[in-house]
C-alpha cells in the first residue's frame, strides 16, 4: 500500500510523492482500523438497544393510559349504571303506589 504524501505545499497544486508502508505499519493500522469498527459496532447496538427500551417504556405508558382509560370508563359506566337502577327503583315506586292509589280510588268509589 502506498501512502499518498504531500510534498511541501499542501493546497494539492504540487506533484505527490509516494511513501512505502512496511508491512508492520500495515498491520498496525490494520489492527487500529479493526479496533475502530469493533467500537463503532458496539456504540451502534448500545443505540440500537438504546432505542428498543426506549420503544418498550412508551409501549407501556401507552398501555397504562388505555389501562387508566378503560378504569376511568369503568367507573362511569358503574355511575350510570346506578343512576338508571336509582331512576328504574323511583319509576317502580312510583308505579305502584299509583296504582295503590288507583285500587284505594277504586275501593272508594265503590262505597
Amino acid at each position: 500500500y502506498n501512502k499518498p504524501v504531500p510534498m511541501g505545499n499542501c493546497g494539492g497544486k504540487e506533484p505527490v510523492r509516494h511513501q512505502k508502508v512496511s508491512a508492520e505499519q500495515q498491520a498496525k493500522m490494520n489492527e487500529a482500523t479493526a479496533v475502530v469498527e469493533k467500537q463503532i459496532e458496539a456504540d451502534v447496538e448500545r443505540a440500537v438497544e438504546d432505542v428498543v427500551v426506549a420503544q418498550k417504556e412508551e409501549e407501556k405508558e401507552k398501555e397504562e393510559e388505555v389501562a387508566k382509560t378503560v378504569v376511568k370508563k369503568r367507573s362511569t359506566f358503574k355511575k350510570f349504571k346506578d343512576a338508571l337502577k336509582e331512576i328504574a327503583t323511583d319509576v317502580v315506586e312510583r308505579t305502584i303506589e299509583d296504582i295503590i292509589d288507583a285500587i284505594v280510588r277504586d275501593e272508594l268509589d265503590d262505597l
